[in-house]
């Protein structure tokens, strides 16, 4: 058997998950450029994906400047805002894991 990394544009957690462990934190790793607390909206999960379609096309070409990436991470950026608990909230606050990786 061979084993394939499975690229992702949006990971799907749910609370319990998000407060266990890492979760996100893997799934970022893995490839992940965004994620969704579950339950989440339909919307929210269309608006996620269209903003991967849009950072997909800007980042297609070959002369990329500063505000052709600045454009594309604006793209990944959520413009619906989720509905976290807070307590899921503060238990991502405290484990950020890209706060982990800056180090």
């Amino acid at each position: 058997m061979t084993s394939k990394m499975i690229r992702a544009a949006v990971a799907a957690a749910s609370s319990r998950e998000v407060l266990a462990g890492d979760t996100i934190c893997a799934a970022m790793a893995a490839g992940a450029l965004s994620y969704l607390v579950k339950p989440f909206a339909p919307t929210e999960l269309v608006a996620r994906l269209s903003g991967y379609a849009r950072y997909r096309r800007i980042l297609v070409g070959n002369n990329l400047g500063q505000r052709d990436v600045d454009a594309a991470l604006d793209a990944l950026r959520p413009r619906i805002a989720a509905q976290v608990s807070p307590t899921v909230s503060a238990s991502l606050t405290k484990r950020s894991c890209v706060a982990g990786e800056i180090r």
